[in-house]
């Protein structure tokens, strides 16, 4: 908006105080204050005491020069210069705090508010839920709460907090190696009923302690981003108190006690021993811990740390600052235009902080925008296309508007500028997109994988049966030929006694037939006892293998052995495993679209994360060349944790499977070292990074897009 023809005779205007607005004294190292909130806007302002004194007689009567005219006669050497008077007055103009007197100015303001309002409420990736006040609430809960504000309980909170993270440093293998569970299909209700507990602590957090320190909770309810809901509370009113401390305590209540529960979740975590009870503190510590600090603590969104950061720097609405920062460097490049908030970004240290926090939130909002875009399109399908395009309209139709409106305004006022714009808009196009379409994408090839053993002796089953006896534990070595374990099966017995009892009886016939010379009964009766005799062979080479034995010289490998005995099994029904530790290999599975990417890889060294372990080295030895939906390996699948989704089997597949990949993936074969071997175990789940992709910018996007709507057409 331009104000050029507003000022030209700003010293013999009128100026009025625009309605909605609230002033608060406040004192900072001696110095006075005051902070203005803009209660139509939900802003707030600071400005220094001989300002307010100059704003306070805009009354609509009283010009511009008369005002400056009393403040000087009022302050003296403390009053403001006709130039900062000036200044000051575009200022306030250009915010919307005070307006020419006249009605059709305070409309024209108005009804520019409304309308913003009501493009806000249209956005369907922010759609605010208001449930009231509970200000009520909080006041009958504060008597009830004041023992939590004794300092002794809050040195209590930050000394847990120092235990916990030391904790945590102390346990961080383990902790990370924990991370594959977060996935799990049983772990989404834990996390959900987790997220809903801790966020009603952390907005409770925030409502106590401002109505402690004699705040207003004006508002509680849901804003829905994307339709998924967050909870807030407006403790805006914690803008008017006069301590700045006061204020960081009122938005930083919240991680303070999230950051505290997550402490108390990773001591007792760290001790426990129930599984279930290690994942729900699992849940506390991730939701409670990084996400607070990953997003509440971010002051680039207008979370806590926003806030924080705010009073920190003294500098309320840091968000509309920095833009502007950025609004004014961004004019200076592409129209040479000189302004004083540009001059000042490049002359002192504070502009400069203002100057990158304002590109910085500015990249953010552009990435967080995008993704919520992409997330919509794939989530929705059809209907999540119409949503982002609208949802684009609402965050880009505006600033292109703004652009186009700027661009054409330089055509007409001034053609140098105009061409020197369009000149340095073109060649900044042409690089970018020379390095969207050429530049190589720094992108890796990552691909999962699990551990399995090399060339094992799988032991089976020989025959139906119940275990007796289990003559070996688990890591234990063994010979080629050593017992393992001992099967039972009373049928077999009964079978091999009946066999046993019909040869006796084919004996018989045979020698009766005989002392009758009846040859043709003879080789009857002698045909029939081979064939018992046959079968009979078979059940007694089944009963001789009832004892099962290593076929191998290795470790035995197998979980609760103990746990066999008594249990039915069937005949090839896996029992152990016998192998060498040093004996193991990965298997990695492959997608379509990095196939022709890692071919070029076999024979090569190639980088291996297992979990929280160290990085090793492996080498690829192969990778087969067709795909198949065939499951490799059970750990890969998403039904336990693994990291590919996979769909039921009608019955079993050729391997016994029951499960199967979504879509064709090739197999291969990492080969490792013989030390690294010994110190992974099979199963473990992890990621083969088979070097940097070949590919571009435009190209690896397009991949990662197509890869996204494919998997959610499925």
């Amino acid at each position: 908006m331009r104000f050029d023809d507003q000022t030209r005779n700003l010293k013999r205007s009128c100026l009025r105080l625009r309605d909605g607005l609230r002033f608060a004294p406040q004192n900072n190292q001696g110095e006075v204050f005051y902070h203005i909130e803009d209660t139509s806007g939900g802003k707030f302002y600071r400005i220094a005491y001989p300002q307010y004194v100059f704003l306070s007689l805009l009354d609509g009567a009283t010009t511009f020069s008369a005002a400056l005219a009393i403040v000087a006669q009022t302050l003296g050497s403390s009053a403001i210069s006709e130039e900062r008077g000036v200044q000051f007055a575009e200022w306030l103009l250009q915010n919307g705090l005070v307006t020419f007197s006249g009605a059709s100015e305070s409309s024209k303001v108005r009804k520019g508010t409304t309308r913003g309002l009501w493009w806000r409420k249209l956005n369907p990736f922010w759609i605010r839920i208001p449930f009231g006040s509970p200000d009520q609430f909080f006041a009958a809960v504060l008597p009830f709460c004041k023992s939590l504000f004794h300092p002794a309980i809050w040195l209590t909170a930050a000394a847990t907090i120092f235990v916990g993270v030391f904790t945590l440093a102390e346990n961080w293998d383990r902790f990370a190696g924990e991370s594959r569970s977060i996935f799990a299909p049983t772990n989404w209700l834990w996390m959900i009923g987790v997220w809903i507990g801790l966020k009603a602590i952390h907005e409770f957090a925030h409502g106590i302690v401002c109505k402690r320190l004699g705040g207003q909770v004006r508002e509680t309810g849901l804003i829905l981003i994307l339709f998924a809901p967050m909870a807030y509370v407006d403790v805006t009113a914690s803008w008017r108190f006069p301590s700045k401390w006061q204020r960081i305590a009122v938005a930083s209540a919240g991680m303070h006690v999230e950051l505290f529960v997550a402490s108390v979740a990773v001591i007792w975590w760290s001790r426990t021993q129930s599984a279930l009870t290690a994942q729900l503190l699992y849940n506390v510590i991730l939701m409670a811990g990084f996400s607070t600090v990953l997003f509440n603590a971010n002051p680039l969104m207008r979370f806590d740390g926003y806030f924080i950061l705010s009073d920190l720097l003294e500098i309320p609405n840091l968000y509309e600052v920095g833009a502007r920062q950025v609004h004014a460097c961004t004019r200076r490049f592409f129209f040479g235009e000189r302004s004083r908030a540009c001059e000042t970004s490049r002359d002192t240290a504070a502009g400069w902080l203002l100057t990158a926090y304002g590109f910085a939130a500015a990249a953010w909002k552009v990435v967080v925008c995008v993704t919520l875009l992409v997330t919509a399109a794939a989530m929705f399908k059809g209907a999540g296309i119409v949503i982002a395009a609208f949802g684009a309209a609402l965050w880009f139709g505006k600033p292109m508007l703004n652009i186009a409106q700027t661009i054409t305004q330089k055509y007409l006022e001034s053609r140098t500028a105009f061409l020197r714009a369009v000149t340095l808009a073109t060649a900044l196009t042409l690089v970018c997109a020379a390095m969207w379409i050429y530049a190589p994408a720094p992108a890796t090839l990552s691909v999962p994988c699990t551990v399995d053993y090399q060339d094992a002796a799988i032991v089976r089953a020989t025959s139906d049966g119940f275990v007796r006896e289990v003559l070996v534990a688990g890591g234990k070595f063994v010979k080629s030929g050593t017992p393992l374990i001992r099967l039972e099966n009373e049928e077999l017995n009964v079978e091999i006694a009946r066999l046993q009892s019909e040869m006796n009886k084919a004996q018989q016939r045979i020698l009766a037939a005989r002392n009758e010379h009846n040859q043709s009964e003879v080789q009857i009766e002698l045909a029939r006892q081979r064939s018992v005799l046959r079968e009979l062979g078979d059940k007694q080479h089944q009963a001789s293998q009832l004892t099962i034995v290593a076929s191998r010289d290795g470790t035995v490998v197998a979980r609760n052995l103990d746990k066999l005995l008594g249990a039915y099994v069937k005949q090839g029904e896996e029992l152990l495993v016998i192998s060498n530790s040093s004996d193991k290999e990965l298997i990695v599975s492959i997608s379509h679209a990095d196939v022709q990417d890692a071919f070029p890889r076999v024979g090569e060294d190639v980088h291996i994360r297992l979990g929280s372990r160290r990085r090793i080295q492996g080498k690829l030895k192969r990778i087969d060349p067709r795909a198949s939906k065939t499951l490799t390996h059970e750990s890969l699948a998403a039904t336990v944790g693994g990291p590919i989704p996979v769909q039921a089997v009608d019955g079993t597949d050729r391997s016994g499977n029951s499960l199967e990949f979504h879509a064709p993936r090739f197999s291969g074969v990492v080969a490792i070292g013989g030390l690294d071997a010994e110190q992974i175990y099979c199963g473990e789940r992890g990621f083969v990074q088979l070097g940097s992709r070949e590919t571009t910018f435009a190209t690896w996007i397009y991949r990662n897009a197509k890869s996204i709507v494919e998997a959610r057409s499925r």
